[in-house]
């Protein structure tokens, strides 16, 4: 079984071109080359990240988002999976369709894998909205 490290990832910017001088990214980046020590290298990176704006357009997601993951494939250009506000929200959708909020779906429980369900519980919270 292949494995995954998940980090996620909230960015407040007020313009997307703040994006990579921002606090959020900065961090980003360091937990991202900071995995290079690890000895195994063989395992997915799954970034689901929330950007957080004043004032929330799509015209302003959009940049946001393509300029999120040309700076992470500057870090890590294989094996990174990037998730955006809105592949996020249907994620979530999704997930609660199979797994409603209430029942005891255990991580380990098909069809759901571990990795999965951590995203689910990730996900839980509103994604995307303005700050």
């Amino acid at each position: 079984m292949k494995k995954a490290i998940i980090i996620p990832v909230y960015l407040r910017l007020e313009r997307p071109e703040d994006l990579s001088v921002s606090e959020g990214m900065v961090l980003t980046r360091r937990a991202v080359q900071s995995l290079r020590v690890l000895t195994d290298s063989d395992f997915d990176l799954i970034l689901p990240v929330c950007f957080s704006f004043p004032e929330m357009c799509q015209d302003f997601l959009i940049k946001a988002e393509k300029a999120f993951r040309d700076e992470m494939k500057l870090c890590r250009p294989k094996g990174t999976i990037v998730f955006s506000p809105s592949q996020l929200e249907a994620f979530r959708k999704w997930a609660e369709r199979i797994d409603p909020p209430g029942s005891s779906l255990e991580i380990d429980d098909p069809p759901l894998p571990g990795s999965c369900r951590l995203l689910c519980q990730g996900t839980s919270g509103e994604l995307g909205g303005g700050g």
